[in-house]
């Protein structure tokens, strides 16, 4: 943070972050005499102290209702923001049901666990109905649910995104001394990743892997002439297989001016 003069003014964190001291302070007390640390937002644990199931309970009556449906990354969600105290501090509390990921859910318990779900009372079984889709976030911003759940996700992008420099990049551990080369390695990673992403959505569409299509590009062969064009030698039986699949043009040479172009596109 303070290499590259970095500031962090917003949190989005897991349940297991979710603490008395993180309530405390972000959210400002009741007379709004003192001020939060920034912007947060989290997911509320079903643990003691929270009031996750008291919540439930108290809207589950709703979850049906029109009013409050809407669908995101086709999925179709319950969504409400409703105040609330936790620790003494009034929190936003978006209470949340992923309506396919609660069926889901639903059908494959009652398929693994029937002769459970039977013994249960009445009021465990209605919460059984929901459990894989019913989650809560706290947060500082007041804002309508789905807008609040689309910022809560994207965090879900941003770690593919440094998962991928992580583990297929090697962005980490950076292995570089001066300020210079850290720099350098830092942009020539960020151009990497967007061409990495770009490419990886393209195989698994085709249900391919990226190691499989690098191993099979990898041995197609090419060089810059003296007139800065590249030759791409005649690709193999493999290369071509994935070239048809991945519907990518079969070049023999291109221009330097022009591959760059195309990079900056896929950028």
């Amino acid at each position: 943070m303070e290499f590259l003069d970095l500031e962090i003014n917003e949190y989005t964190l897991d349940a297991g972050y979710c603490s008395k001291p993180l309530i405390m302070e972000f959210f400002p007390e009741k007379n709004g005499c003192v001020q939060g640390s920034g912007d947060v937002i989290v997911r509320m644990p079903a643990r003691r102290g929270y009031p996750f199931k008291a919540l439930y309970h108290s809207k589950k009556a709703l979850f049906g209702k029109g009013k409050y449906l809407f669908t995101n990354e086709k999925h179709t969600y319950f969504g409400l923001r409703e105040e609330v105290e936790i620790f003494g501090r009034i929190v936003n509390a978006y209470i949340y049901v992923d309506k396919e990921n609660a069926l889901d859910g639903f059908k494959k318990f009652l398929v693994e666990h029937e002769d459970e779900y039977d013994a249960m009372s009445l009021v465990d079984k209605d919460y059984k109905t929901v459990e894989h889709g019913f989650f809560i976030l706290l947060s500082t911003y007041v804002m309508e649910p789905k807008d609040l759940l689309i910022e809560y996700y994207a965090r879900t992008d941003i770690e593919a995104i440094f998962k991928t420099a992580k583990n297929y990049l090697d962005l980490l551990p950076l292995s570089k001394w001066t300020d210079k080369t850290v720099r350098g390695k830092i942009l020539s990673d960020m151009i990497a990743m967007p061409i990495y992403l770009q490419a990886r959505r393209q195989v698994n569409l085709v249900k391919k892997s990226m190691t499989s299509a690098i191993g099979a590009m990898e041995s197609q062969m090419c060089m810059v002439d003296r007139n800065q064009r590249i030759q791409i030698e005649y690709p193999m039986k493999k290369v071509k297989e994935l070239q048809s699949v991945l519907s990518l043009p079969r070049e023999t040479n291109i221009g330097m001016n022009d591959y760059f172009k195309k990079m900056a596109l896929l950028v």
